[in-house]
């Protein structure tokens, strides 16, 4: 759980899909900015983070990347305000 605004999860990766699930101990949305190799997602954004951010509202699992073939790679998710839960990572090639 984050316990404060702008607080960080680092995960390196081989995949070419990345999925977590996130949820909000408030209940309220949240949003979550997605950064691949120290950069704005891009092109390699999933479904669930158009334009590197993630609307957070149910707990649910979120697709954050989307690469074309599986890659090395370092994600970065990035909380806008405390509360925001992480729960489990999940990869698809």
């Amino acid at each position: 759980v984050a316990g404060k605004k702008g607080a960080a999860l680092r995960l390196a990766f081989k995949a070419r899909k990345v999925f977590l699930v996130l949820g909000t101990s408030s209940g309220k949305p949240e949003h979550v900015t997605v950064r691949l190799n120290g950069e704005a997602v891009g092109p390699d954004a999933g479904k669930d983070a158009p334009g590197g951010v993630v609307r957070v509202e149910l707990n649910t699992l979120y697709e954050l990347i989307d690469q074309k073939t599986p890659k090395n790679g370092l994600l970065e998710i990035q909380s806008d305000s405390p509360g925001l839960e992480a729960y489990a990572f999940t990869f698809g090639s």
